[in-house]
């Protein structure tokens, strides 16, 4: 089974953001920012693999019973986007953000990366499927709201060798609903 199989058996449906077909046969998925004073309210990552399934992580709420949070292990980004193209899975963990980042990136994205670990483990002990753990295509973006220059400019490609929690990639839109291509990503 594939990490995206995996998605429909570990988590619970109501988290689970599935792919929508446009009127010429391609797939985008939609993620929301559900917050009011959000500037950054919608993000559509277009023409992604029909696999592709999206996991809402801020719509899970941990209890800090166990835990103390102190470190930031009780944070999360807002979404987890499973896909499989061409035999290879990836693993994006994508945080939108309205309002300048500072550090809480890095400490979300490590958060959300220990928990997808864990949901992994889960799913190898219980339904005895390795796929999630073995994945070693982690990719970390950040989807913000800010002012672009008014002069024409290039969008760079994403640089995923050095890609990690603590080296994200940025990308600034302009407008609250905005939308993205899955090449820009790959």
């Amino acid at each position: 089974m594939s990490p995206v199989e995996l998605v429909s058996k570990l988590f619970v449906e109501d988290v689970i953001v599935e792919p929508q077909k446009n009127n010429y046969g391609g797939y985008y998925i939609v993620m929301k920012e559900v917050s009011k004073n959000a500037k950054l309210k919608e993000v559509t990552i277009r023409d992604v693999p029909s696999t592709s399934k999206a996991v809402k992580l801020d719509e899970f709420i941990p209890k800090n019973s166990f835990l103390s949070g102190r470190e930031g292990e009780l944070s999360r980004c807002d979404y987890v986007l499973f896909v499989e193209e061409n035999g290879d899975n990836y693993v994006y963990y994508i945080e939108m953000k309205s309002t300048r980042p500072r550090n809480k990136p890095k400490i979300q994205f490590k958060a959300s990366q220990c928990l997808i670990r864990y949901c992994g483990l889960l799913a190898e002990v219980f339904i005895e499927d390795k796929s999630m753990n073995e994945v070693k295509n982690d990719r970390f973006i950040l989807f913000k709201r800010g002012n672009l220059s008014k002069r024409p400019t290039s969008i760079k490609p994403a640089d995923w060798s050095s890609n990690s929690p603590d080296h994200y990639y940025e990308r600034t839109f302009s407008t609250a609903t905005s939308s993205i291509f899955f090449n820009e990503l790959r």
